[in-house]
């Protein structure tokens, strides 16, 4: 279980934010070539490049904290040391931990009705994209509570 947190999830993980990254390029260059060359337009490309680049924002932070590439401000010199330890790891991932909770209910909302795109014609299925927000930040705790200092790349 310890090899799935700290080699194969990092690399799906950092799969599925290529792939979202060449989704949002793409719909980016052609909602462009479709405003400014044919004069044209389209909701659904537009709701794409937003699900797109939720999607690999949140992503995203999972890779910087799996490949230990996220920002760190250390206010006292030996803190590094101090946040080696179970008990601090685990308090320092209660605020993800608060996220992932209390976002619960307004996900659970938006599967109740199948929330789509505010736009008449937009993509529906905006509650799978809501549901990225807890799944995350879970897998955030997860890894911060249970992996060890040498998992992290």
């Amino acid at each position: 279980m310890a090899n799935f947190f700290s080699r194969t999830l990092p690399k799906l993980v950092a799969s599925m934010c290529r792939a979202l990254l060449f989704i949002f390029v793409f719909a980016v260059f052609s909602s462009s070539v479709l405003r400014y060359a044919l004069d044209a337009g389209s909701v659904k490309l537009a709701d794409i490049i937003s699900y797109a680049f939720a999607a690999l924002i949140l992503l995203s932070v999972l890779v910087a904290f799996f490949t230990n590439k996220h920002m760190r401000i250390n206010l006292l010199a030996d803190a590094g040391k101090f946040f080696d330890r179970p008990l601090p790891r685990i308090l320092g991932s209660l605020p993800f931990l608060a996220i992932a909770v209390l976002s619960l209910p307004a996900i659970g909302f938006s599967w109740s009705v199948l929330e789509g795109s505010r736009e008449p014609d937009g993509l529906g299925g905006l509650f799978i994209l809501k549901s990225l927000l807890p799944i995350s930040f879970g897998l955030i705790v997860i890894f911060l509570c249970f992996s060890r200092k040498d998992d992290q790349r």
